[in-house]
């Protein structure tokens, strides 16, 4: 009698690989109904064509399933799901009729990526109003309230002190540091000035007192050009020669040696002070860092390094004489990061450090400038804050330019300490008093 085979496979005169012939193979169980018991509905005839029928048509009440041993095992999926049958449930996909093309294959959703926004403190606005009725109220009629002045000044931060001094200059017709001028007296002013004008502006000041009258001040023109970055020199440079352009330039001091630059600016009035007031290899230097031209951030090239450590090794230890301007050349246009890398292997091969071979090999201001670009910045004002205090007598200049000037004061608080076995406020207290003292001691326990 004739039998029909499992859902989804070929009637009996279909011409499959491997697939069992005509009739039950040999170990089924015999419980299985007869033809005449298979509900005829959604069976095909004899003369079915060649193809499965598609499996939303198994029908109602279909045995759960065969056995497997006499079929490949490869096409023929472990027995029928329950009925009714989903086709979204079948473990794999249905078997296509031959020459049918291949089934697209479409790949599951990208997992969706969820950035989570991240709260982000608000900036307090500053509002200068108040303070700046603080300070007028301090200054106001006969006498000065200095302790109303350091509270509402030393406290502030760049920005803020930007907005008050645009803000009183709107409301008084004139600049705070003029109205502070006309209140206060000797290094307490000084400190105030300083402190409230634009950073630029101050460092621009500080120049000019180091080379205007008799002499120089040379450590303040390395303060400045040695320690400030591109874009400060650009700006100092330009303050400088609006606010001092009218004043005469010394003359050359010293003929015989000629400068290595020319002012970048067609004339700048700062290089033209500086060629007036200094000479040699100090001046070159100084000029060569008025060109703002040093390298900034960005990644150090360590294999650069180690050939400008040999560089300066054959240009200075090794031969007669020093290569000036290799020194020059290298400090002025490396960053002191990049001289820190070059020291470092300098030291490895040599034994002796780089500051230490241009403390052999140079001398005068001109030794104290290369030093001063090789000087992790922290360290260069911690040294310059000691030794305006050191011995007798304080360099007032020299100690208000580093405080108002400095914002990394804890740094350099703990730069102090570490080189001096000392803490900078207890020199402070030591060698100032009054007014003068109780702001600079503000300033630096504001700015930690």
């Amino acid at each position: 009698m004739q039998q029909y085979p499992p859902q989804g496979y070929p009637p009996q005169g279909y011409p499959p690989q491997g697939y069992p012939q005509q009739g039950v193979p040999q170990g089924y169980p015999q419980q299985y109904p007869p033809q005449q018991q298979y509900p005829p509905q959604g069976y095909p005839p004899q003369s079915y064509p060649q193809q499965y029928p598609p499996p939303q048509q198994i029908p109602q009440g279909y045995p759960q399933g065969y056995p497997a041993q006499p079929y490949p095992p490869q096409t023929y999926p472990q027995g029928y799901p329950p009925q009714p049958y989903p086709v979204q449930s079948f473990p794999q996909p249905s078997i296509a009729p031959m020459g049918s093309p291949a089934p697209m294959l479409v790949s599951a959703p990208a997992p969706t990526m969820v950035l989570t926004p991240v709260a982000v403190a608000a900036v307090p606005v500053y509002d200068p109003r108040s303070d700046a009725d603080a300070l007028h109220h301090a200054m106001k009629g006969i006498g000065t309230d200095e302790n109303a002045l350091i509270r509402v000044l030393a406290p502030r931060k760049p920005h803020e002190m930007k907005a008050l001094r645009e803000y009183w200059v709107q409301t008084h017709k004139k600049s705070l540091a003029q109205s502070l001028d006309g209140e206060t007296s000797f290094n307490f002013k000084t400190a105030l000035i300083y402190l409230v004008k634009n950073p630029s502006e101050a460092k621009a000041d500080y120049l000019f007192n180091a080379i205007d009258g008799i002499g120089t001040k040379d450590h303040a023109l390395i303060d400045v050009l040695t320690q400030c970055s591109n874009a400060e020199i650009r700006d100092i440079k330009a303050i400088y020669g609006d606010k001092y352009g009218k004043h005469k330039s010394k003359e050359k001091k010293d003929k015989k040696n000629p400068t290595i630059s020319q002012p970048t600016d067609g004339g700048g009035k700062l290089e033209a002070d500086i060629r007036g007031d200094t000479s040699g290899n100090f001046e070159r230097v100084l000029l060569e860092c008025c060109k703002a031209m040093r390298t900034e951030g960005g990644v150090i090239n360590d294999q650069d390094a180690s050939n400008d450590a040999e560089r300066l090794y054959q240009g200075g230890e090794k031969r007669w004489g020093t290569d000036d301007s290799l020194f020059v050349s290298i400090f002025t246009h490396s960053s002191q990061a990049y001289l820190d890398a070059v020291n470092r292997h300098y030291t490895s091969r040599h034994k002796r450090s780089l500051i230490e071979a241009v403390k052999k090999e140079c001398s005068g201001d001109y030794k104290d400038a290369l030093i001063a670009l090789a000087t992790p910045r922290v360290n260069y004002i911690a040294s310059r804050l000691y030794q305006s205090m050191k011995g007798l007598g304080t360099n007032d200049l020299v100690l208000i330019y580093h405080v108002t000037q400095t914002w990394n004061m804890g740094q350099v608080k703990a730069a102090y300490q570490a080189m001096y076995g000392r803490s900078l406020e207890s020199d402070i207290e030591g060698d100032t008093s009054g007014d003068y003292k109780r702001l600079l001691l503000e300033i630096v326990r504001c700015r930690n």
